[in-house]
């Protein structure tokens, strides 16, 4: 199906759903890196390939609400994965955090120009970060492998999980990912090129448990209803869900469509946070890709770009199944995908 002069779009799985695309009015002027929504979808942070952050209101992209331009130190790290997260159940203020790409981390209100605090370390550059559900604590991966929860008010270290040498239970590898449950703050998940994904517990300070196997490189990792979704970059097994409690492997997602040449990227996954996780969204540089957790976990949506440009970032608005992505395109373009019928039915 020609959804536009630029996409196609499948669903095999569920011909009767329409999906309508819409390009809101923007002005972007620089690449696109990633894009946030916050908890009540009022603002939209956009984080672009420059490290400079611009908050939109959801009523209105065509004019910016702020522009914010950290400041970068001239190296750039190779292992971080940039992104932004928003604190959760701020209703009358955006409070955010950004992880840039210089492995800083800044602590934004964003009714200032500064940020209110910023975590640099040229020995352990932060490379990955979440926040808590509860907005008390925020996580970050670093680039020596410490996996660090720090309170958010007092900017101070909680805990500090060191790598997993000399008898210590963490990561042997660079860490990539790391996740907190959305229904437990307590409950933290990191992920890193050792293929390994710990389960902390906060109350204990310690891991709980290992689940062997993924291989996560971006923002890929996502927990909802005692499950982890996990998005590897390899070319079988790519798309998985484990039980948090037991590490054991639920179930493969197998219906993944494959990329036109060699190599699978896995720029990040997503449980669908409006329905309690019944559709996962699947995004790579080639396409989109929608399944439907109820229906055997059979692909309900495949959209690609039609012409030569690639997808960025995209994920599901948190009160609704509308998905919100971005193009590298010249100029870059965001779009909303928004499907029709209820698929919740």
């Amino acid at each position: 199906m020609e959804i536009s002069n630029d996409f196609s779009l499948t669903h095999p799985e569920n011909p009767t759903t329409q999906w309508r695309l819409e390009k809101p009015n923007t002005n972007l002027n620089s690449q696109i890196h990633s894009l946030k929504f916050d908890q009540f979808d009022r603002y939209l942070a956009i984080q672009h390939s420059t490290s400079q952050l611009t908050l939109y209101s959801i009523t209105n992209l065509s004019k910016s609400l702020q522009s914010l331009s950290p400041s970068i130190h001239p190296q750039v790290s190779q292992d971080t994965n940039p992104c932004i997260k928003w604190k959760p159940g701020c209703r009358n203020k955006a409070v955010f955090i950004s992880l840039n790409t210089d492995g800083s981390l800044d602590h934004w209100n964003a009714n200032s120009s500064k940020p209110d605090y910023r975590l640099f370390d040229s020995h352990s550059l932060a490379v990955c970060a979440d926040f808590a559900p509860d907005g008390k604590s925020f996580a970050f991966g670093t680039s020596n492998r410490n996996v660090v929860v720090m309170d958010e008010a007092y900017s101070k270290a909680i805990h500090c999980f060191q790598p997993g040498t000399g008898g210590f239970i963490g990561h042997s590898g660079r860490i990539t990912c790391v996740k907190f449950d959305p229904e437990n703050s307590n409950v933290l998940a990191s992920a890193g090129s050792d293929r390994l994904v710990q389960v902390w517990d906060l109350r204990i300070a310690r891991a709980v448990k290992a689940i062997f196997g993924p291989d996560i490189r971006n923002d890929a990792l996502d927990i909802r209803d005692n499950a982890i979704l996990a998005g590897s970059c390899r070319e079988t097994e790519c798309l998985q869900v484990f039980d948090i409690s037991t590490g054991v492997l639920i179930y493969n997602i197998d219906q993944v469509s494959p990329p036109p040449v060699s190599g699978l990227n896995v720029l990040s996954c997503q449980f669908s946070p409006s329905n309690r996780g019944l559709q996962i969204l699947l995004v790579m540089p080639w396409s989109l890709q929608v399944f439907d957790t109820v229906r055997s976990n059979n692909q309900i949506l495949l959209f690609t770009p039609k012409n030569s440009s690639n997808f960025t970032s995209a994920t599901f608005l948190n009160t609704s199944l509308d998905i919100c992505l971005s193009t590298d395109s010249n100029p870059p373009n965001i779009f909303y995908l928004k499907p029709s019928t209820n698929l919740n039915k």
